[in-house]
């Protein structure tokens, strides 16, 4: 071992040098694996492709590698849908729905890091590969739908809870969200409280 050491040390400094970046790239490529993106289906016209700022509607089924569903949006009869390329979903799903048609459906297999993480969400675990089985339904200039549904997809509701591993409404967690930005307009039957 001894003499192996020596000789790397007496190498020329391009070698040397050489030799350390194929090993830190090796180490990064093992640890930041992209999604695995595998197409089932491609309707025989495509006219307009999913791209960053247009609005999405995406039907899913969520499962982990075990096949344990997590959730499914055809079993709710109502797609997601979000604007491409401004963080609402996963990094998994802003790489793997990017360049879909309508009709289009793709299996993804999304690492950790590019899902959930080490901490998990719900009835995810940390660490979880996701295989999602997506089906782009519509592209838009504007949102269609007012009532978007926060679900397992979607990254920033996550963000809003600092991470927290699972949360449900009326828990504790919802005491430390900061509602100082928001200011009631009228009375109670009036509507809605509106973001100032």
């Amino acid at each position: 071992m001894e003499t192996i050491y020596r000789r790397l040390m007496m190498a020329q400094p391009s070698l040397l040098l050489f030799l350390c970046l194929t090993i830190l790239m090796l180490t990064v490529f093992a640890t930041t694996g992209s999604v695995v993106i595998d197409v089932t289906h491609l309707p025989e016209h495509c006219e307009t492709r999913a791209v960053d700022g247009k609005y999405v509607a995406v039907h899913y089924v969520g499962k982990l590698t075990d096949g344990t569903e997590f959730d499914n949006s055809f079993a709710r009869g109502e797609p997601i849908e979000f604007q491409l390329g401004v963080g609402r979903v996963i990094p998994g799903w802003e790489e793997g729905i990017q360049g879909m048609c309508v009709g289009e459906k793709r299996h993804l297999e999304i690492p950790p890091h590019l899902g959930y993480g080490n901490e998990g969400i719900g009835p995810i675990p940390g660490g979880a590969t996701l295989v999602f089985d997506v089906e782009l339904v519509r592209i838009t200039d504007e949102p269609q739908n007012s009532a978007q549904d926060d679900g397992y997809p979607g990254y920033d509701t996550y963000q809003t809870f600092g991470g927290e591993e699972s949360f449900d409404e009326g828990d504790e967690q919802l005491g430390e969200v900061d509602l100082s930005g928001m200011q009631m307009y009228g009375d109670e039957d009036d509507g809605p409280a509106e973001w100032a």
